[in-house]
């Protein structure tokens, strides 16, 4: 059915609305759409998992509780994700609670260092440190990281001084693009 308006043709459906094949790709951008006209039940759910496509979330769920007993760095249990990016910024959020303490009394602090990784890359670095004794602490880590357009996967590395226990529970990696 056709109308007219402005003196030119609309090719309408029936039901007066527009055929997704006579708007170009890109002609609509936020100039063009009214303030309030789209909610949030009209927006296409974001994926979740541990690999995800562009415009997903890569989550690599609960790591559970993590003896830590490595002096040299060792990939944390279930905490890599997988993420296809377009190019733009991605952030990584890692959160733990964690229980860290040394085995002997010793002179020197000990620290338990967490690396956040993409790819063999060092993109982060948060730690722990105690002296004699032991502390409980909840540790986030930020990190605002630029890849190329591509897949990307994210892990968490941890290692820990000589003459240290610990222990940390409930590590979440969290990864998306902007």
């Amino acid at each position: 059915m056709g109308y007219t308006k402005n003196q030119e043709q609309l090719n309408l459906n029936t039901d007066g609305t527009i055929p997704t094949n006579t708007i170009a790709n890109g002609a609509v951008d936020g100039t063009k759409i009214a303030s309030n006209a789209v909610d949030l039940t009209k927006l296409v759910a974001k994926a979740v998992g541990t690999s995800v496509g562009t415009d997903g979330v890569a989550y690599a769920g609960s790591s559970g509780t993590v003896s830590l007993t490595s002096t040299t760095r060792t990939t944390v249990t279930n905490q890599s994700v997988t993420i296809t990016t377009t190019g733009r910024p991605v952030i990584c959020f890692i959160s733990l609670q964690g229980n860290v303490s040394q085995a002997t009394r010793v002179s020197t602090n000990g620290n338990v260092n967490f690396y956040l990784l993409r790819g063999s890359t060092t993109i982060g670095v948060a730690q722990y440190s105690t002296t004699t004794g032991s502390i409980t602490s909840y540790l986030q880590l930020l990190t605002l990281d630029q890849p190329s357009a591509g897949a990307h996967t994210y892990s968490l590395e941890y290692a820990i001084s000589a003459g240290v226990t610990a222990t940390a529970s409930g590590i979440r990696l969290t990864v998306l693009e902007l």
